[in-house]
């Protein structure tokens, strides 16, 4: 079963549901990643682990203040580097 009774238990009292996805964009400056990987080291780490099968690791960080990783994007957005992405959506 791909959602499962156990799915919906770990999830119930989350104050805020977020699906993974993945983002594809064309930064030819590195404006928007780079500049997190380097300041990782204060943030908070909130997960690491070992992926089953030995498919990998996993680690994710706590972004507290995503307005330099907003203001990134809206810079690639105003040279036309993020296709269909229009400034006042956000």
């Amino acid at each position: 079963m791909l959602f499962g009774q156990r799915t919906f238990e770990v999830r119930e009292g989350a104050a805020l549901e977020l699906p993974h996805i993945l983002v594809l964009i064309d930064d030819p400056q590195h404006t928007v990643i780079e500049p997190l990987i380097a300041a990782k080291k204060g943030m908070e780490k909130l997960y690491e682990f070992d992926l089953m099968l030995g498919s990998g690791h996993l680690a994710g960080w706590a972004v507290r203040d995503e307005s330099p990783v907003i203001a990134a994007l809206r810079d690639l957005a105003s040279q036309g580097l993020i296709p269909g992405m229009i400034k006042s959506s956000w």
